[in-house]
């Protein structure tokens, strides 16, 4: 024997190799998933405008305006899927109708303000309490 050693780098080199490809492969991924899912520059900003509803044997609804106010060309109501129709858009108008099922405990109002550039916003979805009773019944026990 000599006591001449070789030293093999050829494995070392490899699993760098296969390290970097990993990592390229990383960042191209994820450049790529930025722009399929879209990168947040497009978001539409809201519009600042608001209204409230309030419940009882009618529902009244009131446009107290905002910011964009002077933007709004219709405000639609719905109560429980019935479409109650346009309201004024001037601020302050409050208006009131009987909701289209009397007997039920809540109601549910939405309101949709459509802009003069075509873009619609929800500014309004809650539930308001209705004018029903609850009937109670109570049961007493039979002695066994």
């Amino acid at each position: 024997m000599s006591g001449h050693t070789h030293k093999n780098d050829d494995a070392e080199s490899s699993v760098i190799g296969v390290i970097l490809m990993v990592a390229l492969v990383v960042i191209l991924a994820a450049v790529i998933g930025a722009f399929v899912f879209g990168l947040p520059g497009n978001v539409q900003k809201g519009r600042v405008v608001a209204a409230t509803a309030t419940g009882g044997s009618n529902i009244t609804v009131t446009y107290h305006g905002g910011k964009d106010a002077s933007q709004v060309s219709n405000l639609s109501v719905t109560v429980d899927g019935a479409d109650y129709g346009e309201i004024p858009t001037y601020v302050g108008f409050s208006g009131s109708a009987p909701p289209p099922d009397s007997s039920l405990a809540t109601h549910h109002v939405i309101i949709v303000a459509t802009f003069y550039d075509g873009v619609k916003q929800v500014i309004l979805d809650t539930n308001v309490p209705g004018n029903s009773t609850i009937n109670t019944t109570t049961v007493t026990p039979t002695p066994t």
